[in-house]
């Protein structure tokens, strides 16, 4: 089965929402690949408490993703 990997912009409520919500689709693999925030402290926090890498800044996560999931404000 194809695997899709997940990279989450943002690390406050959406993003917790959308960690939980990505690890119960049904029928095709999610992995949550990493986490990018502006706040080093906050994607940090994120990333230990969902147990997915931290990276910092979005650049350096696109490689290792293949969607983005935008959970930062507008």
């Amino acid at each position: 089965m194809h695997k899709v990997r997940v990279g989450i912009v943002g690390a406050g409520f959406a993003a917790r929402y959308h960690v939980e919500c990505l690890r119960r689709i049904y029928g095709v693999t999610v992995e949550v690949a990493g986490v990018t925030s502006r706040r080093a402290e906050s994607r940090a926090a994120f990333g230990k408490a969902h147990e997915i890498p931290a990276f910092d800044s979005l650049g350096l996560m696109l490689p290792h993703v293949d969607v983005l999931d935008i959970c930062s404000p507008p």
